[in-house]
């Protein structure tokens, strides 16, 4: 009854993400774009009147590195000037990476849809495109979806799109993108080709350095800024190698490429500077999701990675399959389900590595256990937790069976 309810209130807000008609079962792309895009600039403009209220001047100008402790600031009309500082932050992010095949400028990159920042582009936008009813949808996986990620989670997340109506090809790459006389772009790949309306790229992101100059911060006997192989930038607790010069969020090497990351790397920096705080992000167990139309979240060590640092005869992982409640009346997920798995390490107290959900609300429910995974939890406290029934968090309170016993995980009843 109470989701009924929720789908109710639900059914009275579709209206503004452009379901106008939810009997139709047609979108309309126009009305989501625009009131997406108008939220966006109201996000911008209350971090600018944000900015003013604290003190801080804002340029909206691009800069670039000109000596030591100087920048070259341009505004948009090519107006130039000249700032200096004591010290730097650079927080500039990626930008799509292009598709470099033939034709690669034929296609578009997430930033097109909307000014997306997110990871695991290429299946979030797949899900989203094929649950819009935008047309059909194929995604061409190098090797296979979202591989870092645990394995057992991303089948049940591939399945659920699958039966959705995403196409997913693995194995293969783009060779070529060519554009047809009737407008439409031929694809080809593998040992076939295929028309699309569209072609979107998301092979990764490159962080957006090259317009710095950070060759003008090379000085007598010092190298300037140390770059990875990978382009990005080589820190120590947020600090590059030129010591006045600091770095934060997608740009920096070893660290995750997400917005929340950055935010609290760039609090604690600014609290050693000025505040005499010594404290340090901690890089290790940060919690993400990934919003396929099934999401997932995840924190911790995958199966594989702690088999891969500890020995797989030291490792278990508890796992379990599962309907949500929501589900239970609903004929379109009655082949489907969900997964939970907690990956402990036997020897140590049987302390949790990682837990990992493919449901509804993952980002949800794995946020408040990334709490617990941060603070040494272990599978005991997990199991002697007294869950909320019915959620979908409860679930990580009742994972008995261990994966080695071969026993079966689907689970039944409420």
């Amino acid at each position: 009854m109470h989701h009924a309810a929720i789908l109710g209130d639900a059914a009275k807000d579709a209206k503004g993400y452009g379901w106008s008609n939810l009997d139709s079962g047609v979108h309309d792309w126009a009305t989501l774009r625009q009131n997406v895009q108008d939220h966006i600039k109201g996000l911008n403009f209350s971090y600018r009147v944000q900015l003013r209220e604290a003190g801080v001047t804002y340029l909206n100008k691009l800069g670039k590195f000109t000596g030591p402790n100087t920048l070259e600031v341009t505004d948009s009309k090519g107006k130039s000037q000249s700032i200096t500082a004591a010290r730097f932050v650079i927080a500039t992010g990626g930008r799509p990476t292009p598709l470099d095949i033939p034709g690669g400028e034929l296609a578009i990159t997430s930033d097109d849809i909307f000014m997306k920042d997110a990871g695991y582009v290429a299946l979030e936008c797949a899900g989203f495109l094929s649950a819009l009813k935008q047309g059909e949808v194929t995604v061409l996986c190098r090797s296979t979806p979202l591989r870092t990620f645990d394995k057992d989670v991303v089948n049940y997340i591939q399945d659920y799109m699958q039966h959705h109506g995403t196409k997913i090809i693995t194995g293969v790459l783009p060779k070529s993108i060519q554009k047809l006389p009737n407008g439409r772009l031929l694809v080809n790949y593998g040992d076939t080709s295929e028309e699309f309306d569209t072609v979107l790229e998301a092979i990764g992101r490159t962080p957006d350095l090259a317009g710095l100059n950070l060759t003008a911060l090379e000085e007598s006997g010092s190298k300037g800024v140390a770059l990875h192989g990978n382009g990005k930038i080589i820190c120590e607790n947020e600090q590059t190698t030129v010591p006045h010069v600091y770095a934060i969020g997608d740009v920096i090497h070893g660290g995750p490429e997400l917005t929340p990351v950055a935010i609290l790397a760039g609090r604690l920096l600014a609290r050693r500077l000025f505040g005499n705080s010594t404290e340090t992000i901690n890089y290790r167990n940060i919690a993400t999701a990934v919003f396929t139309p099934l999401e997932m979240g995840t924190v911790g060590l995958t199966e594989k990675e702690a088999i891969e640092q500890f020995g797989e005869s030291v490792i278990e992982s508890y796992i379990a399959s599962f309907s949500p409640l929501e589900w239970s009346i609903t004929e379109q997920h009655s082949d489907l389900s969900c997964f939970a798995k907690v990956v402990v390490h036997k020897e140590l107290n049987n302390k949790v590595l990682g837990m990992h959900i493919a449901s509804p609300s993952a980002g949800e429910v794995i946020q408040g256990f990334s709490l617990a995974m941060k603070k040494g939890i272990t599978y005991e406290d997990l199991i002697n937790l007294v869950g909320i029934h019915p959620t979908i968090g409860e679930e990580f309170t009742t994972l008995f069976v261990a994966k080695s016993s071969g026993a079966s995980i689907a689970k039944t009843g409420c």
